[in-house]
Formats: C-alpha cells, structure tokens, sequence
C-alpha cells in the first residue's frame, strides 16, 4: 500500500511536451528518475472524458515499475468523478504471489 501512494502521489517530473497547469515552467518531481506520477498536471483540468484517460494513464505509468521488477503480474486501473471536481481512482494489482491488491483513491 505504501509503494503505491508514494508511486501515485509523488509529483514525478513533467515531459518537455507537457502542459504545466499554472501555465509556468516548473516541472517538478525528480530530475534523475522517474518515481512518482504525473496526475498532478491535472490539477487545473476539467471534467471532462480526455482528463479520466489522461488519469488512468499517468497512473498506470506510475505503477509499470511493480510489474518491471516482478512484484505485480499485472496492474489495472480504472479511473471515475467521483462526485463533482474529485477523481476516483480504483488500483487493482495482481502480485507475483497470486494474491490480488485493490485500494481506491478519491
């Protein structure tokens, strides 16, 4: 469970081609790797079908390591509005061990 919150919710540093959501050009996170994500460029967008992808995606992203190093078989995520202005995200892991891991964040 740590793993994860720290893969999801540790800023991980903007693409060049990626728009920073104050309009700035500071691209956070750590400029020697790739540990965390990416969902906090989308602090600023709006609820719309695109932003659920684009979540769903900088998520996945943020988890590959788990499956990289052999922890997880398999991550899956699935990504909703929750209720007005809160994203939803379901992470359901599936452990080298056979086990499965599944956590939601709102």
């Amino acid at each position: 469970r740590t793993a994860v919150i720290i893969s999801l919710f540790t800023d991980r540093r903007a693409e060049a081609d990626d728009e920073i959501p104050d309009g700035g050009d500071d691209r956070r996170g750590w400029w020697a790797g790739s540990l965390g994500s990416r969902l906090w460029l989308l602090a600023r967008a709006k609820e719309m079908p695109d932003t659920l992808a684009r979540a769903r995606t900088y998520a996945i992203e943020a988890l590959q390591w788990l499956v990289d190093d052999g922890v997880a078989t398999a991550v899956e995520v699935t990504a909703e509005w929750v209720r007005r202005g809160v994203l939803g995200l379901r992470v359901s892991i599936n452990l080298v061990a056979r086990n499965r891991f599944e956590v939601v964040f709102n």
